[in-house]
């Protein structure tokens, strides 16, 4: 029963959470002014390029443990979403990158990073960086007024703060050399510091002042994702009375998720993800039996500002054409060899089946076959069985009592899922191939999964792990859910081992580092190919929302 316990407090909490939030409108002065902080390694990329991207949020001037997700993305001019990323917050704190692909035009583009409680701040709803692309790649067609100019500039202008120094092993090195960098702080009110070493660029954006007048949305009334990310609807029909339907998110697969919900008393419901997951196809669905011709309506969790963004007319002068092109075969040359430089993806753990460690597992490899999935539970599976109906088949589990041996079976359903798809009947499954069949877990005992209590669990993992109904209740929701993005560690390469001696380096970023400690650490850096003056940035926020940055340069020659 300890199981029960356990979700039934979850639930509780999930409970609370609902009933705070049904009046999200009303209640938004009451939440916490969250703010989103964002950096990135440059203002100007050529496609081909990646874009790195290191955000903090922040509350009361401290960081901030509110919101466990974070978006990014990227718009264009036509307020188009170039690409989202959704990222677990650790900390605070939450970074990752995007490779800047040839179909993207020259032009301005937003990057923008926010929270669903951010959003909620009047005074800054949101992060915001300018992005500059140039894409050398596709035509380009010069506009004939532009209110941004990308010219050539070898002017270099560096940056100084007294926030933090640093310290170099020296300023001037070879093709391929060791550089030893020293950063300490000065102060102790630093809330957040990243560490970028990118390739000088001898352009500059000479721009309009086009800035942003945002304005506080209205009607806004996300929830806020305190506890993980929250996938919200509504179940609405003729019914009338939608108050207590169970609904169920199946995200099926070999990590499988299977989350049970209830409405309440305005149909209303929501589900928590507070595990990573793979990226899939995912199920919302309520059993259409016992609620026909309901349906089930998303709510949206679009970013609410786009339309507030302001945009510039790009042009990009002739005079950086000659460092276009050699930038270009740079660029061509670097990626032909991506493979040899790819960087570490840092696979997330998933958990668990939900129902683990409790619970018998068949793998049914290790018994007999048996021709149908019937026969099956007849000859191996001894804790669960079919009985017989006028309409086809009920699946019971049988609850076994340990004090005098005896065996009960109750006419209340299980939960039963194949490849975590939630089953309202058993057609599914009694028709399943059980040659496809890997193993059947039973838990014969009562169990609590949402505001639902099972009379035990009954799921079918199949060798493929790639179960998925041939046709779905007309109620049901089909979503693809995006997966978090995943922590990396950047590539460096190691010139002491032969295997990296003869490629190429032509890198631009010869490293990066999206949050450092705010303590004196040393960082080593090679450099590459390439000969030219190299930035050593750190920037980052101080707890009084101050940004600060502090840029050095270092030269690398023949």
């Amino acid at each position: 029963m300890g199981r029960i316990i356990q979700t039934t407090l979850q639930f509780c909490l999930l409970l609370i959470i609902s009933s705070s939030t049904i009046q999200a409108q009303q209640l938004a002065k009451e939440w916490p002014e969250e703010s989103v902080h964002l950096t990135s390694n440059s203002q100007t990329f050529l496609a081909g390029e990646k874009l790195l991207y290191s955000c903090v949020l922040t509350n009361n001037n401290e960081t901030s443990n509110l919101s466990k997700v974070l978006y990014v993305e990227l718009f264009d001019e036509t307020n188009t979403s170039i690409f989202k990323h959704k990222l677990q917050v650790a900390n605070g704190k939450a970074n990752s990158d995007y490779f800047i692909p040839t179909s993207l035009s020259t032009g301005h583009y937003k990057l923008v990073a926010y929270t669903m409680l951010s959003q909620y701040n009047a005074k800054q709803p949101f992060a915001e960086k300018d992005v500059y692309v140039i894409n050398t790649f596709k035509t380009y067609n010069k506009p004939e007024r532009s209110t941004a100019t990308i010219a050539y500039d070898s002017v270099v202008k560096g940056s100084k703060t007294s926030v933090v120094s640093i310290e170099t092993s020296t300023s001037t090195l070879n093709k391929r050399d060791e550089l030893t960098i020293n950063v300490m702080p000065k102060q102790d009110d630093i809330l957040f510091a990243s560490l970028s070493v990118r390739e000088v660029l001898p352009i500059k954006v000479n721009e309009d002042t086009n800035a942003d007048n945002i304005q506080p949305i209205t009607n806004y009334n996300a929830i806020p994702e305190l506890r993980g990310e929250i996938i919200s609807g509504t179940v609405s029909g003729p019914s009338g009375n939608l108050q207590d339907v169970n609904v169920s998110l199946s995200m099926p697969g070999e990590d499988f998720i299977n989350l049970q919900a209830i409405t309440n008393t305005s149909g209303k419901f929501y589900f928590v993800l507070n595990a990573p997951y793979k990226s899939q196809n995912a199920v919302v669905s309520i059993n259409e039996a016992s609620f026909p011709n309901a349906s089930i309506n998303l709510d949206d969790k679009a970013f609410k500002f786009k339309n507030q963004l302001n945009y510039n007319t790009v042009s990009v002068s002739e005079t950086v054409n000659s460092w276009l092109l050699q930038k270009s075969i740079d660029l061509q040359i670097e990626n032909a060899f991506y493979e040899a430089k790819k960087d570490t993806i840092i696979e997330p753990k998933f958990s668990d089946k939900f129902y683990e460690p409790l619970g018998e597992t068949f793998v049914l490899d290790e018994y007999t076959r048996f021709g149908t999935v019937r026969e099956t539970f007849i000859e191996v599976i001894n804790l669960a069985g079919f009985r017989k109906t006028d309409d086809g088949y009920n699946l019971l589990v049988y609850n076994y009592d340990n004090e005098d041996e005896t065996v009960s079976q109750s006419e209340e359903p299980p939960l039963i899922l194949i490849d975590g798809f939630k089953q309202y009947n058993t057609k599914a499954l009694i028709n399943l191939d059980p040659y496809t069949i890997e193993n059947i877990t039973i838990v014969p005992e009562q169990y609590r999964r949402g505001s639902q209590i099972y009379n035990g669990v009954v799921s079918v993992v199949t060798k493929e792990k790639d179960f998925y109904p041939n046709t779905l209740d007309a109620s049901a929701k089909e979503i693809t859910l995006q997966a978090l993005e995943y922590d990396k560690s950047y590539f460096t390469p190691n010139y002491k081992e032969n295997s990296e001696k003869n490629i190429p380096d032509f890198r631009a970023q010869l490293f990066w580092k999206p949050s450092i400690l705010l303590k004196p650490t040393t960082f080593k850096v090679v450099t590459a190919d390439k000969t030219g003056r190299y930035e050593i940035n750190v920037s980052g926020l101080l707890k009084n929302g101050e940004a600060f940055e502090n840029v050095i340069y270092i030269e690398v020659q023949e």
